[in-house]
Protein backbone atom coordinates (compact mmCIF):
# COMPACT_ATOMS: atom_id res chain seq x y z
CA UNK A 1 0.00 0.00 0.00
CA UNK A 2 1.52 3.32 -0.66
CA UNK A 3 1.13 6.21 1.57
CA UNK A 4 2.75 9.09 2.65
CA UNK A 5 3.44 10.11 6.16
CA UNK A 6 5.19 13.31 7.68
CA UNK A 7 8.40 12.05 9.74
CA UNK A 8 10.39 14.40 11.80
CA UNK A 9 13.86 15.18 10.01
CA UNK A 10 15.77 14.04 12.51
CA UNK A 11 14.24 10.66 13.03
CA UNK A 12 14.61 10.45 9.06
CA UNK A 13 18.22 11.13 8.67
CA UNK A 14 18.24 8.03 11.40
CA UNK A 15 16.56 5.85 9.35
CA UNK A 16 17.73 6.65 6.54
CA UNK A 17 21.06 5.97 8.16
CA UNK A 18 20.33 2.73 9.46
CA UNK A 19 19.22 1.87 5.87
CA UNK A 20 22.74 2.71 4.14
CA UNK A 21 24.43 0.53 6.81
CA UNK A 22 21.51 -2.49 6.09
CA UNK A 23 22.56 -2.01 2.65
CA UNK A 24 18.42 -1.90 2.25
CA UNK A 25 15.83 0.83 1.77
CA UNK A 26 14.54 3.31 4.51
CA UNK A 27 10.90 2.24 3.49
CA UNK A 28 11.95 -1.15 4.91
CA UNK A 29 13.59 0.52 8.00
CA UNK A 30 10.53 2.14 8.53
CA UNK A 31 8.48 -0.70 8.08
CA UNK A 32 10.78 -3.04 10.07
CA UNK A 33 10.21 -0.67 13.09
CA UNK A 34 6.31 -0.10 12.85
CA UNK A 35 6.28 -4.05 12.63
CA UNK A 36 8.44 -4.34 16.14
CA UNK A 37 6.36 -1.17 17.55
CA UNK A 38 3.01 -3.30 17.14
CA UNK A 39 4.68 -6.37 18.11
CA UNK A 40 5.38 -5.33 21.26
CA UNK A 41 1.68 -3.38 21.68
CA UNK A 42 0.34 -7.03 20.97
CA UNK A 43 3.02 -8.87 23.48
CA UNK A 44 1.94 -6.31 26.09
CA UNK A 45 -1.93 -6.37 25.44
CA UNK A 46 -1.65 -9.94 25.82
CA UNK A 47 0.39 -10.19 29.04
CA UNK A 48 -1.92 -7.61 30.25
CA UNK A 49 -4.98 -9.85 29.60
CA UNK A 50 -2.85 -13.03 31.22
CA UNK A 51 -2.47 -11.12 34.69
CA UNK A 52 -6.62 -10.15 35.06
CA UNK A 53 -7.74 -12.19 37.63
CA UNK A 54 -10.50 -14.83 37.45
CA UNK A 55 -13.70 -13.55 38.83
CA UNK A 56 -16.07 -15.55 40.85
CA UNK A 57 -19.49 -16.57 39.24
CA UNK A 58 -22.06 -18.07 40.91
CA UNK A 59 -24.92 -20.16 40.14
CA UNK A 60 -28.92 -19.09 39.96
CA UNK A 61 -30.56 -16.20 38.01
CA UNK A 62 -31.25 -12.98 39.02
CA UNK A 63 -34.60 -11.65 40.71
CA UNK A 64 -37.71 -11.81 38.94
CA UNK A 65 -38.22 -8.39 37.23
CA UNK A 66 -34.40 -7.50 37.74
CA UNK A 67 -32.13 -6.93 34.57
CA UNK A 68 -28.60 -7.13 35.46
CA UNK A 69 -27.97 -4.70 32.61
CA UNK A 70 -30.14 -1.99 34.66
CA UNK A 71 -27.49 -0.62 37.28
CA UNK A 72 -30.07 1.44 39.38
CA UNK A 73 -32.16 -1.37 39.50
CA UNK A 74 -29.92 -3.91 41.09
CA UNK A 75 -28.03 -1.26 43.35
CA UNK A 76 -31.92 -0.49 44.36
CA UNK A 77 -32.07 -4.51 45.22
CA UNK A 78 -28.90 -4.39 46.72
CA UNK A 79 -29.94 -1.49 48.72
CA UNK A 80 -32.85 -2.69 49.88
CA UNK A 81 -33.44 -2.53 53.94
CA UNK A 82 -30.34 -0.68 54.22
CA UNK A 83 -30.11 2.90 55.36
CA UNK A 84 -28.03 5.62 53.95
CA UNK A 85 -26.54 6.32 57.41
CA UNK A 86 -26.67 2.32 58.54
CA UNK A 87 -24.22 1.74 54.84
CA UNK A 88 -22.56 4.11 56.17
CA UNK A 89 -21.77 2.95 59.30
CA UNK A 90 -21.22 -0.19 57.87
CA UNK A 91 -18.33 0.86 55.17
CA UNK A 92 -16.74 2.93 58.09
CA UNK A 93 -15.86 -0.54 60.21
CA UNK A 94 -15.00 -2.18 56.64
CA UNK A 95 -12.09 0.67 56.26
CA UNK A 96 -11.14 0.23 59.85
CA UNK A 97 -9.97 -3.52 59.19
Amino acid sequence: MRTTVTIDDTLYREARTVAAARDCTVESVIEDAVRHHLRLLHEARDAHDQNLPELPTFPGKPRPGISIDDNAAVRDVLDEGHTLSGRRRQRSAQRNF
